[in-house]
Protein backbone atom coordinates (compact mmCIF):
# COMPACT_ATOMS: atom_id res chain seq x y z
CA UNK A 1 0.00 0.00 0.00
CA UNK A 2 1.23 3.47 -0.98
CA UNK A 3 1.52 5.65 2.19
CA UNK A 4 -0.27 9.04 2.22
CA UNK A 5 1.79 12.03 2.10
CA UNK A 6 1.42 13.36 5.60
CA UNK A 7 3.03 17.20 5.25
CA UNK A 8 4.15 19.28 2.35
CA UNK A 9 7.29 21.45 2.31
CA UNK A 10 8.06 24.43 0.74
CA UNK A 11 6.03 27.87 -0.74
CA UNK A 12 5.17 26.29 -3.79
CA UNK A 13 4.13 23.11 -2.37
CA UNK A 14 2.12 24.41 0.08
CA UNK A 15 -0.15 26.84 -2.52
CA UNK A 16 -1.00 24.25 -3.72
CA UNK A 17 -1.73 21.90 -1.55
CA UNK A 18 -4.19 25.01 0.06
CA UNK A 19 -5.66 25.31 -3.95
CA UNK A 20 -6.43 21.19 -4.36
CA UNK A 21 -8.13 21.74 -0.75
CA UNK A 22 -4.99 18.75 0.22
CA UNK A 23 -3.48 20.94 3.32
CA UNK A 24 -5.54 20.91 6.29
CA UNK A 25 -2.90 23.54 8.42
CA UNK A 26 -0.38 25.65 7.92
CA UNK A 27 2.46 26.06 10.19
CA UNK A 28 4.80 29.12 8.82
CA UNK A 29 8.22 30.39 10.82
CA UNK A 30 8.03 32.78 12.84
CA UNK A 31 11.16 34.43 11.38
CA UNK A 32 10.50 35.16 8.41
CA UNK A 33 10.23 38.84 7.53
CA UNK A 34 14.17 39.17 8.99
CA UNK A 35 14.72 41.28 5.79
CA UNK A 36 11.84 43.53 6.11
CA UNK A 37 9.03 42.45 4.19
CA UNK A 38 7.08 39.15 3.61
CA UNK A 39 7.63 37.99 -0.22
CA UNK A 40 4.87 38.01 -2.39
CA UNK A 41 4.51 33.88 -2.12
CA UNK A 42 4.53 34.02 1.78
CA UNK A 43 1.57 36.47 1.28
CA UNK A 44 -0.03 34.24 -1.30
CA UNK A 45 0.02 31.46 1.29
CA UNK A 46 -1.63 33.74 3.84
CA UNK A 47 -4.65 35.07 2.17
CA UNK A 48 -5.07 31.76 0.41
CA UNK A 49 -5.30 30.03 4.10
CA UNK A 50 -7.88 32.49 4.72
CA UNK A 51 -10.03 32.19 2.07
CA UNK A 52 -9.97 28.49 2.19
CA UNK A 53 -10.80 28.90 5.85
CA UNK A 54 -7.11 27.13 6.59
CA UNK A 55 -5.57 27.69 9.93
CA UNK A 56 -2.72 29.47 10.09
CA UNK A 57 0.18 29.39 12.34
CA UNK A 58 3.26 31.05 12.90
CA UNK A 59 5.61 28.91 15.27
CA UNK A 60 9.18 27.36 15.66
CA UNK A 61 12.13 29.54 13.66
CA UNK A 62 12.76 28.49 10.47
CA UNK A 63 15.64 26.34 11.84
CA UNK A 64 13.47 24.91 14.57
CA UNK A 65 10.54 24.22 11.92
CA UNK A 66 12.89 21.63 10.18
CA UNK A 67 14.16 20.01 13.38
CA UNK A 68 10.36 19.61 14.29
CA UNK A 69 9.67 17.22 11.23
CA UNK A 70 13.11 15.87 11.69
CA UNK A 71 15.24 17.84 8.87
CA UNK A 72 18.48 19.39 9.48
CA UNK A 73 17.62 22.34 7.41
CA UNK A 74 15.61 25.85 7.41
CA UNK A 75 12.35 25.54 6.64
CA UNK A 76 10.06 28.60 5.90
CA UNK A 77 6.78 26.61 6.08
CA UNK A 78 4.81 23.46 5.94
CA UNK A 79 1.44 22.41 5.03
CA UNK A 80 -0.17 19.34 7.18
CA UNK A 81 -2.15 17.25 4.69
CA UNK A 82 -2.92 14.43 7.60
CA UNK A 83 -3.25 14.44 10.74
CA UNK A 84 -2.37 10.65 10.84
CA UNK A 85 -0.79 9.25 14.04
CA UNK A 86 -1.25 12.95 15.84
CA UNK A 87 -5.28 13.39 15.91
CA UNK A 88 -4.64 14.69 19.39
CA UNK A 89 -2.77 17.31 19.22
CA UNK A 90 -4.33 18.42 15.73
CA UNK A 91 -7.75 18.60 17.29
CA UNK A 92 -6.53 20.68 19.86
CA UNK A 93 -4.46 23.14 17.38
CA UNK A 94 -7.73 23.44 15.26
CA UNK A 95 -9.45 24.72 18.61
CA UNK A 96 -6.96 27.18 19.30
CA UNK A 97 -7.64 28.22 15.90
CA UNK A 98 -10.99 28.40 15.90
CA UNK A 99 -11.09 30.97 19.00
CA UNK A 100 -8.61 32.99 17.02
Amino acid sequence: AKARRRIVMGLREVARGIRAHKVKMVVMANNLDEYGAIDEKLQEIVDLAKSEDVPLFFEFSKRGLGKAIGKNIKIAVVGIQSADGAHQPFKKLNAIAARM
